[in-house]
């Protein structure tokens, strides 16, 4: 790994869960969300249903008890979004290998309902309980990860494989890392924009055409600062390697919304 990550590796036996969320019944409004915010949700769904892949990086730069908290935060939105509009979810974990992935979720969210307040409280129950199960299963499943460093470029393909799986579906894909990968290319060798830019349309990218792509977490790195030079010229990496992949939309960011 890079001097600017830290090493670990775990080997534990691979976690295998496939989980479908059930919905059962329910009143009041979900603690999560608010009407008001999740009817906005509502109003901006697509017209078909979304597919929504969430890969999260368990490798030991990006691990502390902060960026779980703040990954949950992030994933908690695309869960409620996933309910709300109705579809598909898929979330793992990922370190060195797109073969040693571990699973977290993967179920269909879908919340039937007589009225449209109805089913916005049957969508803000499903979304609670499909938090609550990724919650459980956040810290077994990542320890079950093994090797050293992160195949972020490798992740990409599997976004690919999981949006030809569901071809009627608005394709939205998410990978939290802090994007410092040293698999492939390593954005933190480079020393300008520029550089970074041209390294990244040195690699190869899958095709991610109409998907919304967004990539959070770079350079929150678990054992400390890194210096913004460094931050900068890994988004624009990332920026790249998205645009390439002829994504609908790129979110590149630190910080999610």
């Amino acid at each position: 790994m890079t001097s600017l990550t830290v090493r670990r590796a775990t080997a534990v036996a691979a976690l295998t869960l496939t989980a479908t969320a059930t919905l059962t019944a329910c009143t009041g409004t979900s603690g999560a969300g608010s009407r008001q915010s999740d009817a906005q949700i509502a109003a901006a769904c697509p017209s078909s249903s979304i597919a929504t892949t969430i890969g999260i990086d368990g490798t030991g730069s990006f691990q502390s008890a902060k960026a779980k908290a703040e990954n949950l935060r992030i994933i908690s939105g695309y869960v409620r979004r996933t309910a709300i509009c109705g579809g598909h979810l898929r979330v793992f974990g990922f370190a060195s290998s797109t073969g040693g992935t571990v699973p977290l979720f993967e179920g269909d969210l879908h919340a039937d309902a007589p009225t449209d307040n109805a089913k916005l409280r049957k969508a803000g129950k499903l979304a609670d309980q499909t938090l609550q199960t990724i919650t459980d299963q956040y810290d077994p499943a990542l320890a079950g990860l093994a090797g050293n460093g992160s195949d972020i470029l490798g992740m990409l393909a599997l976004l690919q494989q999981g949006n030809t799986q569901h071809p009627d579906h608005t394709p939205v894909d998410l990978l939290l890392t802090d994007g410092l990968t040293n698999i492939g290319a390593d954005p933190t060798t480079v020393t300008t924009p520029a550089a970074a830019t041209a390294l990244a349309d040195a690699q190869r990218v899958p095709d991610l055409t109409g998907a919304e792509v967004s990539i959070v977490g770079i350079g929150r790195e678990a054992s400390g600062e890194i210096p913004s030079a460094v931050i900068e010229n890994v988004t624009v990496f990332w920026q790249r390697i998205c645009e390439n992949t002829h994504a609908a939309s790129c979110q590149i960011s630190t910080e999610g919304k």
